[in-house]
Parts: C-alpha cells; structure tokens; sequence
C-alpha cells in the first residue's frame, strides 16, 4: 500500500523574531516582550494574541498617521472652489475662488 509523504515546512515564529522582543543578551534565552510588557523566551512560539495585539496596535497606529497627515495637508494647503459660467461670445469660464476671493479665471483654448 503506498503512503503518501508530507513534508511541512512551516517556520514557526518566535519571540526572537518579534520587533516587540528585547533579549537580555547573557546567554539565558530570556528577555522583555514590550508587547505584553512581561518576560519572555526567544523560543516562545508566536500566539494568536501576539499577532492580535500587533495587528491591533498597527491599525492604531496607521489611523494616527493618517490623522496627523491630514491635519498637516490642511494646514498647509488652503482650500480652492473652481466653479464655471457659460458665457454664449467666450464659451465656458472657469474661476477659482479661495473663500469669497477670485483668485483666477481662465477660458479654454479653443
């Protein structure tokens, strides 16, 4: 009867791989998870939480990111209204408008 082989070649993560691990670096294998603020082996295995929390705390952090850079984009960046009139002689005119001033206007080439 013939016996089918599986191979498994899955690497299994550690704490040693996690950026979140601080080792102690005196030969104990131990060191600090910042993650859980708790000691720590490098061959821990990764966890369902430890990969939770990462991913909890990455989105937090992308959603800060994203938050600061708009804040910056509207604070260096003034906000523009280009509105258009239909004029029957010039064709369309288009104008830009920063609050209640005009700024330009500007007619297509033709």
């Amino acid at each position: 009867m013939p016996q089918a082989t599986i191979d498994k070649q899955e690497q299994t993560t550690t704490c040693a791989a996690c950026p979140y691990f601080q080792p102690h670096n005196d030969g104990t294998n131990k060191g600090w998870c910042n993650l859980f603020n708790h000691f720590a082996r490098e061959t821990h295995p990764l966890t369902q939480d430890c990969i939770n929390t990462i991913e909890s705390e990455q989105a937090v952090a992308q959603a800060e990111l994203n938050q600061h850079i708009e804040e910056q984009a509207q604070a260096l960046a003034p906000e523009f209204e280009i509105d258009c009139d239909v004029d029957v002689k010039f064709g369309t005119l288009y104008r830009v408008w920063s609050s209640y001033h005009e700024l330009k206007h500007f007619l297509p080439r033709r």
